[in-house]
């Protein structure tokens, strides 16, 4: 009867656990993914997110980082003037993918674009998108005379990364 009574209890705790939020993901991140926050940080934004104050602390340089949104699955962080990292959790049926964006303006977005799964080991990019060719990003009215010229004056094309906070879309902009 003991043993019965065991396996239920755990069966119920087991059960009634809440699932891991973006909250948990932000604040277990590793230090080499947010170098410029202490985990006290992060968890003082998070704090300050619950209490509906402006989650903003001062990171290692000195300088300010704000926490500006964090839902269930997203969060959105400016980490320097010129730095913003965004996070998506993205679930399936199988396992939970955190989609992590982190964006350099100067002065304009370069965005580098990762995927890791709940535990912050990183998982191959190809699996989860394909990065769009820049010719995918050319109208087909446009003559390829027009095409090089335009590539020319750009120099080193750049991608900027967004996600979107309502739905599981990554938009990309050249």
């Amino acid at each position: 009867m003991r043993k019965i009574l065991c396996i239920l209890c755990f069966l119920c705790a087991v059960r009634s656990a809440p699932g891991r939020t973006m909250k948990d993901f932000f604040t277990a991140a590793p230090d080499r993914l947010l170098p410029l926050l202490t985990r006290e940080n992060r968890l003082d934004c998070v704090d300050f997110m619950v209490s509906k104050m402006k989650a903003t602390v001062k990171n290692r340089f000195g300088e300010n980082s704000t926490l500006e949104v964090l839902t269930e699955r997203y969060a959105r962080l400016q980490l320097t003037q010129a730095s913003r990292v965004e996070m998506k959790l993205l679930l399936n049926d199988t396992d939970s993918v955190v989609c992590f964006v982190h964006t350099l303006f100067s002065p304009t977005g370069e965005s580098k674009i990762a995927f890791y799964d709940t535990r912050w080991h990183p998982l191959v990019l190809k699996k989860y998108m394909k990065m769009p060719e820049i010719k995918e990003f050319i109208r087909d009215n446009v003559s390829h005379k027009e095409v090089r010229k335009v590539l020319q004056k750009a120099g080193v094309p750049l991608l900027s990364a967004s996600l979107d906070e309502d739905s599981d879309t990554l938009t990309l902009r050249l």
